[in-house]
C-alpha cells in the first residue's frame, strides 16, 4: 500500500487511471537511485538540440511569440489557483486529449523537474474570479493529479501567463488555443505526432 492517501481521488475515470499510473511511478522513483547528473545533462542536451532544430526550421516560432503576435502584448506572469480555471470551449480545440499514460508521464515529469512552461489564461470576469485556459489544459490536469497523489498544496496553484479581463476577445482566444496547439505538436517526436495530430 502506498503512503499517499488516495481516498480523495477524482471521480473522473481518466484522472483516476492517470493517478494510479503516477502513483506507481512516484513510488518506483522513491525506491530507485536518481539518474546521474551527466546522464540527465546528456538527455537535456538532446532535447534542447531537437527543440532548437525545430525552432530554427520554424523561424523561431514559439507559443510566446504567437500569443504576442495575436494579442499585441505579452501579459503578466503569476500563479492561478486551479479552482479558478475553466476550459476553453471544446470546439476551439480539435486535438485529442492525452491518454492516461501520457498524462501520468507529464505529471511525473512535472513532479521531477517542475513546470517548464506556464499555462496561458485570460480573465473572463471583471472580478478576476475565473480564468479561461487558452494553452495548458493538460498541464492543469497534471497538477490536479499531482495534488491528488501527493496532497502537496503547491499543486493547487499553477504558474500562468495571465491576460486581464477584456484584453483578449473570443476570436483572439480561439486563435491562441489553435495556434499554440499547432506549435506544441510541431515539437513532438514523429512517433507521437501520429498519435496527437
Amino acid at each position: 500500500m502506498s503512503k499517499f492517501d488516495f481516498s480523495a481521488r477524482s471521480k473522473d475515470r481518466k484522472n483516476a487511471d492517470a493517478t494510479s499510473i503516477l502513483e506507481r511511478k512516484i513510488i518506483k522513483d522513491k525506491n530507485n537511485p536518481p539518474v546521474k547528473k551527466s546522464e540527465k545533462k546528456r538527455k537535456a542536451n538532446n532535447v534542447d538540440a531537437n527543440i532548437g532544430r525545430i525552432n530554427k526550421n520554424k523561424n523561431n516560432v514559439n507559443t510566446d511569440s504567437i500569443v504576442t503576435e495575436i494579442v499585441g502584448s505579452s501579459g503578466e506572469y503569476g500563479e492561478i489557483e486551479l479552482s479558478k480555471l475553466v476550459d476553453a470551449p471544446k470546439a476551439w480545440n480539435f486535438y485529442p486529449s492525452l491518454s492516461e499514460k501520457d498524462l501520468a508521464a507529464m505529471a511525473f515529469s512535472i513532479y521531477q523537474n517542475g513546470l517548464l512552461q506556464p499555462i496561458i489564461v485570460r480573465s473572463i470576469d471583471i472580478d478576476n474570479t475565473k480564468y479561461q485556459i487558452l494553452a495548458g489544459h493538460n498541464r492543469r490536469n497534471a497538477f490536479k493529479i499531482l495534488y491528488d497523489v501527493t496532497k502537496d498544496n503547491k499543486y493547487l496553484k499553477i504558474p500562468a501567463k495571465i491576460y486581464s479581463y477584456n484584453r483578449i476577445d473570443d476570436f483572439q482566444a480561439q486563435d491562441i488555443v489553435n495556434d499554440t496547439n499547432i506549435i506544441q505538436r510541431a515539437k513532438l517526436p514523429a512517433s507521437l505526432k501520429v498519435k496527437y495530430i
